[in-house]
């Protein structure tokens, strides 16, 4: 008999990751061919990070892309192609409280607790799905919130 166990829900998809030779090219191409415009308020990830993504969205900014210049040299090489999920902060600190669940992080290991990313806007964990898939699941950062939960 299976043990009764909440199942983390997913919230919606935020962004996916996207590898480019050239970003101003790539957004260009977005643009003109499928109307994607840069969200004003993401530019500091592409004007203030060496590396940062450009962020574009055809909805407003409800799901964009985030576009990562990847050549030769750049900083961002190593960054793989991926999917990022928007909780809220309630969900993502029950889901960080049940680690570890059985799910992996990208490097193989069971994911913990101590994987926590913190960015300005958010945090974040790093998960993999069994095909090696990336994926973050992220939360606005709220009051009182924080890697010592």
């Amino acid at each position: 008999m299976m043990s009764e166990q909440p199942t983390f829900r997913m919230g919606r998809l935020d962004h996916v990751h996207i590898r480019v030779p050239d970003r101003a090219k790539a957004a260009r191409w977005y643009a003109e061919q499928l109307g994607f415009e840069p969200v004003a308020s993401f530019d500091f990830w592409a004007t203030g990070f060496e590396g940062g993504p450009l962020q574009i969205s055809a909805d407003g900014g409800h799901t964009m892309l985030a576009l990562f210049e990847t050549s030769a040299g750049h900083p961002m090489v190593p960054h793989q192609t991926g999917v990022a999920f928007t909780v809220d902060a309630d969900s993502f600190m029950s889901f960080a409280h049940s680690l570890p669940c059985g799910i992996d992080s990208p490097h193989g290991d069971l994911l913990a607790l101590a994987d926590l990313v913190g960015f300005d806007m958010c945090w974040a964990f790093d998960l993999a799905d069994p095909w090696g898939t990336s994926t973050s699941s992220a939360a606005t950062t709220a009051s009182g919130y924080g890697p010592n939960w």
